[in-house]
């Protein structure tokens, strides 16, 4: 029988890989994206005695990327829809603070910098002019827009618009449930995948503890890989599994384990004939009517529900598991007829 497209797409990805990883240092990939492509560009590494800009190239995407309007937009949805508004929002925030911070340092051409710098600002105002919050589902976007509004101020640029109000009303409770002791100590917090937004407001040095040189499902051990063999790469996951108790984050040990991620590990393992539990994840996301992706998520996601979904139904013993099935498939069924199945991750 002849591969299907499907297969050959798989197949080309496996190939690409396994070409990636064997260079001595492992690599991952990520689509481009502005927001933290501008945050890159702004890092600067002493080297006897003066600071250099470690990322360059980084700079040039940004300015190559900024459109005919000023802003920086997402990219587009492969369906054809319009990219969201907050996606754009929070790319031409940070590529503005971005240009702002070189132009200060005195480094690039002053004229085009601030040519540049006026267009950003224009079009950011443009779209927050427009923007209805209440659409926003971004992850930590009530962290994101007003620390960088904040940091924006300091530059003489302030933001007025409809919805300022209700994002910092959002962003007040945020505040006012972070605990940075719990940061400082060994309590895992989603706070840590945007520690950019608390400059200012933790103590960096005290945080070296969460770090970490592991990753997960975009850099599995290269050995694991370069094998032709998937039983190696099935005992791979399944040792990790049960190691972790039956709960996988983006990599041993970083920072928080998520029903998302976790999901998908039981449907890989179950579908290849190991036995994967989802006692723990039920245990530690399940909700009165849906599935959390973290313990303290503001807002439910969609897309972790139907990878919830999918992995109890090819549990082998999923009448077990009958109650939740139908709790993520009425959820499901009722984000979709009142238009709200949209995927913030």
């Amino acid at each position: 029988m002849a591969p299907t497209v499907l297969e050959n797409k798989a197949l080309s990805m496996l190939q690409r890989l396994c070409a990636e990883y064997a260079c001595e240092t492992p690599k991952s990939s990520f689509n481009g994206f502005t927001y933290s492509t501008a945050w890159v560009s702004m890092i600067r590494k002493p080297s006897n005695g003066v600071k250099h800009w470690l990322f360059p190239q980084a700079f040039s995407f940004i300015l190559e990327h900024q459109l005919e309007d000023g802003s920086w937009r997402s990219f587009q949805p492969s369906d054809g829809r319009s990219a969201p508004d907050i996606d754009s929002i929070v790319n031409t925030l940070a590529a503005l603070l971005a240009l702002l911070i070189r132009r200060d340092t005195g480094d690039g051409i002053a004229e085009d910098l601030d040519h540049r710098i006026q267009r950003g600002d224009a079009a950011l105002r443009k779209l927050l002019q427009s923007w209805d919050i209440t659409s926003s589902d971004t992850v930590a976007f009530e962290l994101v827009v007003p620390a960088h509004l904040e940091m924006l101020d300091k530059y003489n640029l302030r933001y007025d618009f409809p919805a300022r109000g209700q994002l910092m009303k959002i962003h007040q409770q945020r505040m006012n449930a972070l605990r940075p002791e719990h940061l400082y100590g060994n309590k895992p917090s989603t706070v840590l995948y945007c520690l950019e937004t608390m400059i200012g407001k933790l103590d960096f040095d005290r945080l070296a503890h969460h770090q970490t040189l592991e990753a997960f499902i975009e850099a599995f051990p290269k050995d694991v890989i370069m094998s032709s063999d998937m039983i190696q790469l099935a005992n791979f996951l399944e040792e990790t599994f049960h190691a972790q108790k039956g709960l996988i984050g983006w990599a041993p040990g970083m920072i928080l384990n998520d029903s998302d991620d976790t999901s998908a590990v039981i449907y890989i393992l179950n579908y290849l004939g190991r036995v994967a539990s989802p006692d723990a994840m039920i245990r530690c996301y399940e909700s009165s009517r849906n599935f959390r992706t973290f313990a303290e998520e503001r807002t439910t996601s969609t897309s972790a529900n139907a990878h919830i979904l999918k992995s109890l139904l090819h549990v082998p013993d999923a009448s077990k598991y009958t109650i939740q099935i139908i709790k993520a498939a009425e959820y499901l069924c009722e984000s979709w007829l009142k238009g709200n199945a949209t995927c913030k991750y």
